[in-house]
């Protein structure tokens, strides 16, 4: 095997195109070893990972050989390596988080799910957020133990959640350390303490109430008396309510007609600036099916060919099979307009995909269209590209987001007159408070006093 100072060290590829931008000369083997079929390479300008012959994005089971190779520690270990030869090439903060940071996330993403042999599991996140076994504020009993669970049932929870949880509970054990209370399992406390430390920052009301819900996660898959739910943090959070307040910024929705009060139309606008290229109808048909059934960006992107169902009025279905309140994956059917289903099959038809292939994949500056989906972050930068092609204001692309064409879906339902519990049983929603926030400045003008002061006060 090569010695770590060995794998440290950065290797141009002679010759070596990147399939992703077409750079020259920027191919890296990413942690090299003796075994050819075991490397990875990264792309120096655009960072995409590649696969072991160069030719696409490396997959999910290339990443999980990687890790078995290597083990999760060993990865984390060069991940800190990466970072020391970044600092010590005079790169500034900035430059070093643009650069790894889009490797740390998925390093983040295949580490959390790759489980070890029978004998060991492992939390499988990147170290800076894995409380160490010996940890003085983690005991490494529980923590082993909660680590087991999870392993075991890999599919109960999305790898994002699992990402998030982790990510809080590194921070409240961070400060465990500097108040030396214990994080697992917790006092009273330590849970309070944490709670004003977050106010004093000051952070989101509703960011405090995440962050202790994961708390309460892991609390509860270690199988401990859960800390959270003692009268004492429930008075704490009630006063980080009232000092921080709980409304929420809602993101700028994407409308087809326009709003009584604020004019949001911009789907057609959007749709009117989208090149005649493939990225072009990839980006068309991505915000003309997105509109029609109003799902979440990380359900739109992970959609594949195979789930679209034609229909004989040129219409057609799209069945989602899995979305964040439907952990069971029952699956739901979605409506596609003819308008919506005539700008997919263009997409589809000039990109010539495979039934199991996703419906949105990646395009290269060159146009040519890969088979590796995108990303509910590469779906956000989409929209907001595409609003600036528009000419819409500065302060509109800013606050769009991979969840404007959602919010802008629900909207358009309650103004057609629907009923808060029949827009509940479209969009998919349990909770009533959902769809009050999205349409609350639609039903000022709906109120009894609405009403009363139109006929009244003229």
């Amino acid at each position: 095997m090569l010695s770590p100072n060995q794998i440290a060290i950065t290797t141009i590829v002679p010759k070596s195109i990147c399939p992703i931008c077409s750079s020259f000369n920027c191919l890296q083997a990413l942690w090299p070893t003796d075994n050819n079929n075991l490397m990875l390479f990264e792309c120096l300008r655009c960072h995409s990972i590649l696969d072991t012959d160069r030719t696409r994005e490396a997959t999910p089971e290339d990443w999980r050989t990687l890790i078995q190779h290597f083990g999760s520690s060993t990865i984390s270990t060069k991940f800190d390596e990466r970072k020391n030869i970044l600092e010590s090439r005079g790169l500034s903060p900035d430059e070093i988080k643009r650069i790894l940071d889009p490797l740390y996330r998925r390093l983040q993403h295949h580490l959390i799910v790759q489980t070890h042999d029978n004998k060991r599991a492992t939390s499988h996140l990147p170290k800076r957020l894995t409380p160490r076994a010996d940890h003085p504020k983690t005991d490494p009993i529980l923590w082993s133990e909660l680590a087991n669970r999870i392993a075991a049932a890999p599919k109960a929870y999305s790898a994002e959640s699992l990402i998030h949880y982790a990510s809080d509970y590194a921070l409240f054990t961070k400060h465990c350390q500097i108040t030396n209370l214990n994080a697992l399992p917790a006092e009273t406390l330590a849970i309070t303490s944490f709670i004003g430390a977050q106010i004093a920052r000051p952070l989101a009301a509703a960011t405090i109430r995440r962050r202790i819900a994961s708390i309460s996660f892991i609390h509860r898959m270690a199988h401990v008396e859960d800390p959270t739910k003692h009268p004492d943090v429930t008075l704490k959070l009630k006063d980080a309510n009232a000092e921080l307040g709980t409304r929420q910024n809602q993101q700028a929705p994407i409308r087809l007609t326009h709003d009584p009060i604020v004019d949001t139309a911009w789907l057609n606008q959007l749709l009117a600036a989208t090149p005649p290229n493939n990225k072009g109808l990839r980006d068309k048909a991505l915000l003309s099916v997105g509109f029609d059934i109003g799902v979440r960006g990380g359900e739109l992107v992970s959609i594949l060919v195979e789930d679209i169902m034609p229909q004989p009025d040129g219409t057609a279905q799209v069945f989602i099979k899995k979305a964040k309140n439907d952990q069971a994956s029952e699956g739901s059917k979605r409506f596609i307009s003819r308008q919506g289903f005539q700008d997919l099959t263009q997409w589809l038809e000039a990109s010539n995909p495979d039934p199991s292939d996703y419906v949105f994949r990646r395009i290269t500056a060159h146009d040519t269209v890969f088979n590796a989906g995108i990303s509910r972050q590469t779906l956000t930068r989409i929209i907001k590209e595409t609003a600036v092609s528009a000419g819409l204001p500065k302060d509109v692309h800013q606050n769009l987001s991979s969840h404007s064409m959602r919010i802008g879906h629900a909207q358009e339902l309650f103004q057609a007159g629907n009923s808060i519990d029949e827009i509940m049983q479209s969009m998919k929603w349990k909770d009533r408070k959902t769809v009050l926030r999205y349409v609350e400045h639609l039903m000022v003008s709906k109120t009894a006093s609405a009403d009363f002061l139109r006929n009244t006060r003229r």
